[in-house]
């Protein structure tokens, strides 16, 4: 049976859990707390809210090297070599017939045999999908048809009143025109890709649809990249 002390302790316990904001500890202490952590955790803390931001964007900087991903069907594996760690997780989120596109800090830009685009967060498995590319696609006549057979190489097609283009992975992975663009402390983002020198996609966060922006040029020596807020 509980004695009157013991209930005391465990009802002041519970009164500081429900009243502390732990988004408000000092910033030296969290600071220390931070720069403690290991890699992914030290990632990961970011995005717990804009103090915790604001903060880590003040801690002592790591190394920045290229790590390497591994996933197959159940598990995730992400090898740092600048610490000698191999960090385990789960890859849910990850679809099993996707492939990299493009990437912009902890996140990835995937895409799927039914030409599904999506970004997942290596760290927080946080995934987004983006609108799928058989919905209408706003300022140009161009739709996509998909292949509804499944194990097949094919995806299926662009077409415009002018033309039809094979959309497959053998066009899709060797031609990696895409790029990512995501505001770690906002939230907002932006998608673009060129498809077969012809047509350049984009989405951008809030939009209902894609954008094909492309006015009947050839793109052929166009490529894209991302400096600052500009494409």
């Amino acid at each position: 049976m509980d004695t009157p002390n013991g209930l005391m302790r465990e009802e002041e316990r519970r009164n500081v859990s429900e009243n502390h904001d732990w988004s408000k500890l000092y910033p030296d202490l969290l600071r220390s707390i931070l720069e403690s952590l290991n890699s992914i955790d030290f990632h990961r803390a970011r995005t717990v809210c804009s103090d915790w931001y604001s903060i880590w964007k003040t801690c002592v900087k790591r190394p920045l090297c290229p790590w390497r991903i591994i996933y197959g069907k159940d598990s995730l594996m992400l090898l740092n070599p600048g610490e000698g760690k191999i960090y385990k997780g789960t890859n849910v989120g990850l679809s099993n017939d996707s492939y990299y596109m493009t990437s912009s800090g902890n996140w990835l830009l995937m895409v799927d045999s039914h030409l599904g685009f999506y970004i997942f967060n290596l760290l927080t498995y946080k995934r987004i999908d983006l609108p799928s590319m058989e919905s209408s696609i706003r300022g140009g006549n161009v739709r996509f048809e998909r292949n509804r057979e499944h194990g097949v190489s094919e995806w299926g097609h662009f077409v415009d009143p002018g033309r039809k283009d094979y959309v497959g992975k053998d066009i899709i992975i060797c031609r990696r025109s895409a790029v990512l663009w995501i505001d770690e402390r906002t939230g907002d983002y932006v998608v673009a890709w060129i498809f077969n020198n012809h047509y350049l996609f984009s989405y951008k966060k809030g939009d209902d649809s894609w954008w094909n922006w492309n006015d009947h040029l050839n793109m052929e020596s166009l490529n894209l990249s991302f400096f600052g807020f500009g494409l």
